[in-house]
């Protein structure tokens, strides 16, 4: 295979990005603790939230309330607070701006808790109208939502009030799977999948999820695209999945994406931070504690590979630095450049409208960067930066 830029060689051996063009998915640190099912995960700011759970192999019923701090700059976890009321799985949570929220479990039924990582703090906050557990959780704007059945509940955390909102036309099954982009959510149960329009208090009835699970997925959305990964299908819960579909609302469709890299599996739990999707832990009769990172930009090197030529200058440079495309590409691509340091933290992020522009990079500190120019999921081209 020919290698048109000679940067892509460079690249290949620069820490962290050894394996940049590695695939979509990779693997990271294992979550601390033991392996679990029916776990629960959340996203607060920029760092990943995994606790509490299950494992009931043996017959015996073992429930957990540990809950660790994922740090993506890092790729570690830290153990926090034990969860306030204890032992618990089949819990939902969501997050609205600083601070994570947690309820609606097996055991303690339907009360929820407020997470404060500044704190490390656990509170009690209203219980809201649900009465029941493995409950599907978004959170939209400055508002979460939990759905039960035909029922979405509204929280406030402003008021510490649940309000109940317009009702599904459709009943949703419990290890449904939902996510958020902008200011809709989408819930995903079976076949059936929906958008519920926060603004407007108003479901609408969207392209059927055409995967294999029926069920104990998990999703999440990045880049304006929502992702959900295995689960069972219609033989139940030995049926388990790795498949990967990936929804796009501007089309109103699915499409298959890259497949998960670890075991196929169900009850599992993920999110996402900035430009990437998590997941991890579920079982498939074993238990996991294994945790991937997904991004939806990475390609192969013979993807990477094509006729457009990305020039930057001034490079090295003190404060800004022109990014000039020309080749075989159209502006109606939607392609967005990215700047990313050198523990792969994404530092700058602009819409590409034009063939060329600018850059500020006065903020930054001194060192080597990597930029990435992507089309939805297809990477244009990447290089590097200095910046002295």
């Amino acid at each position: 295979m020919k290698v048109k830029n000679l940067l892509l060689i460079l690249i290949l051996f620069l820490s962290p990005f050894s394996d940049l063009l590695a695939g979509q998915w990779v693997k990271k640190e294992n979550l601390g603790g033991v392996a679990r099912h029916r776990a629960t995960g959340v996203s607060i700011g920029q760092k990943g939230y995994i606790g509490l759970g299950h494992v009931n192999g043996t017959g015996v019923n073992f429930a957990f309330s540990d809950w660790w701090e994922f740090e993506p700059a890092t790729n570690s976890w830290t153990q926090k607070a034990d969860y306030l009321l204890g032992q618990d799985y089949g819990t939902s949570a969501f997050s609205v701006g600083t601070k994570g929220y947690v309820g609606s479990g097996v055991f303690i039924g339907s009360s929820w808790c407020e997470y404060d990582p500044g704190t490390n703090q656990w509170s009690l906050i209203a219980t809201p109208p649900a009465s029941g557990s493995e409950l599907s959780a978004i959170s939209i704007g400055d508002k979460g939502y939990l759905i039960e059945n035909s029922n979405i509940y509204e929280y406030d955390p402003v008021t510490d009030q649940w309000n109940t909102k317009a009702t599904a036309p459709v009943s949703f099954d419990i290890w449904g799977a939902a996510f958020s982009i902008g200011n809709s959510g989408y819930i995903i149960s079976g076949s059936l999948f929906y958008e519920y329009k926060a603004s407007a208090d108003q479901w609408l009835a969207r392209a059927s999820f055409p995967g294999l699970s029926s069920g104990g997925s998990v999703a999440f959305s990045v880049l304006e695209k929502g992702y959900v990964v295995a689960g069972y299908g219609v033989g139940w819960l030995s049926d388990v999945n790795r498949e990967t579909w990936a929804f796009d609302p501007s089309t109103n469709s699915w499409t298959e994406a890259e497949e998960f890299l670890g075991s196929a599996r169900r009850f599992l739990v993920g999110f996402s931070i900035g430009d990437r999707g998590y997941l991890g832990t579920g079982t498939n009769g074993t238990n996991f504690k294994d945790f991937w990172e997904y991004d939806p930009m990475l390609v192969s090197e013979e993807e990477i590979e094509n006729d457009i030529t990305v020039k930057t200058y001034p490079n090295p440079t003190a404060d800004f630095f022109t990014v000039s495309i020309k080749g075989p590409f159209t502006l109606q691509a939607k392609a967005v450049f990215l700047l990313y340091d050198n523990l792969g933290r994404v530092v700058k992020q602009n819409p590409v409208t034009e063939s060329t522009f600018v850059i500020d990079a006065a903020d930054l500190p001194r060192g080597n960067y990597i930029y990435r120019i992507a089309s939805k999921s297809k990477n244009i081209k990447q290089g590097k930066i200095i910046i002295i």
